[in-house]
């Protein structure tokens, strides 16, 4: 999640480039545009290369363009947008790759966890990297927002020393047993169409949402006048914490729904959308945003798990590939596509109308979920 640094001193960098607000702006979405493109190399890149080559590259990446923009940056646009391309690149890249490892190396009774656990540590290094780059950037210096690269060198060390080369590490008998199956199915390896699905289903609900975060200061602070921007993110921080906990949990989530658990976290996301948009004042807003994320999360958390426990052989870093592109394709979209929605159904340019549609097309694309998931999950996790 390093590349979302740059919103957080945003205001500073329109104030040091007068003039240049497109040129700004181009800054603040090149890395959101180069993780989706990060995403969808990957599918390419985890067949020419190991998982740990990747990770350890692309946070070199990072570095790199961190510590452009954190010592020159200030002084040239170019240059800063040149080092947020980096940043944006390498997080497309690393969670595709780490879902590609996970699935070689973790034992199968701790795939939903260990897939959990990857999404509660992408969380937590969102908090800790915006909560440095806030409190570096105070005094006026956007560049010292990027002092959380500095972070990333013990990172890059201990990814050095013990990120797995790609042998697996699951019980000998499980391995063999696993060995014998793949040299069946080896010649006619394809990827699951249920994967197929699922990957197409991801980009469409993720144009949906994010309609409720992206719409939330203006609902509250523009549209009702009932907030200021305190309230906006004090409750962003409980739909943070909610989030990391729904994927720290997240096995107990698929015990739970099993193969409606994406239909379930669908449900979850509309209810709270709507929520937000039908019930008036600070109360719907605080309880539906609050909850979202116990949704979103869910949804892309157990998603992310069957997409990379699925596939066999080159598909599984494929179908990985695929899925974190797809992800921010959709999501990159949602700024458009939502508004355009809530007025076609709403005949509104208000944020409510956007939200609103958000809210239905979250629990229609979560019930379509259910089928692709249901068989995903059958593979991923046979005799539950």
């Amino acid at each position: 999640m390093f590349y979302c640094i740059v919103f957080t001193p945003l205001g500073y960098i329109l104030k040091d480039f007068p003039g240049q607000e497109k040129t700004v702006y181009l800054m603040v979405t090149l890395p959101g545009i180069a993780a989706m493109i990060g995403g969808f190399a990957s599918a390419g890149l985890i067949q020419r290369m190991s998982s740990k080559s990747l990770v350890v590259g692309s946070i070199i990446m990072t570095i790199v363009g961190g510590f452009l923009i954190r010592f020159t940056g200030i002084r040239s646009l170019p240059v800063c947008i040149a080092g947020s391309a980096l940043t944006g690149f390498a997080s497309g890249v690393i969670p595709s790759a780490n879902l590609a490892a996970l699935a070689e190396i973790a034992p199968r009774n701790l795939r939903d966890k260990v897939c959990g656990w990857t999404c509660v540590c992408s969380n937590l290094g969102f908090i800790v990297c915006n909560t440095i780059a806030g409190y570096s950037a105070a005094g006026g210096n956007w560049a010292r927002a990027f002092n959380a690269t500095f972070v990333l060198l013990p990172v890059l060390l201990a990814a050095i020393i013990w990120y797995p080369s790609g042998k697996r590490s699951i019980p000998k008998a499980e391995a063999d047993r696993d060995a014998g199956k793949r040299t069946v199915i080896q010649n006619g390896e394809r990827m699951p169409k249920c994967i197929i699905g699922l990957i197409v289903v991801k980009f469409l609900s993720a144009m949906f949402y994010m309609s409720l975060g992206l719409n939330a200061s203006s609902y509250i602070i523009n549209e009702l006048g009932t907030g200021t921007s305190a309230l906006v993110g004090n409750v962003t921080t409980v739909n943070k914490v909610v989030g990391l906990l729904v994927t720290m949990f997240l096995f107990l989530w698929l015990k739970a729904f099993k193969g409606a658990s994406t239909a379930a976290a669908g449900i979850v996301m509309g209810v709270c959308t709507l929520t937000v948009a039908l019930v008036p004042g600070t109360v719907g807003f605080v309880a539906g945003y609050s909850l979202l994320n116990l949704g979103v999360n869910a949804y892309h958390a157990a998603q992310g798990t069957v997409v990379a426990m699925t596939p066999k052989g080159k598909y599984v870093g494929i179908a990985s590939g695929m899925f974190i592109g797809a992800t921010y394709c959709g999501e990159a979209l949602c700024a458009y596509v939502a508004p355009w929605t809530g007025k076609l159904l709403f005949g509104s340019d208000l944020p409510s109308a956007a939200i609103k549609a958000g809210g239905i097309f979250c629990i229609l694309f979560g019930l379509i979920s259910y089928p692709f998931f249901r068989e995903a999950y059958k593979k991923a996790f046979p005799g539950r």
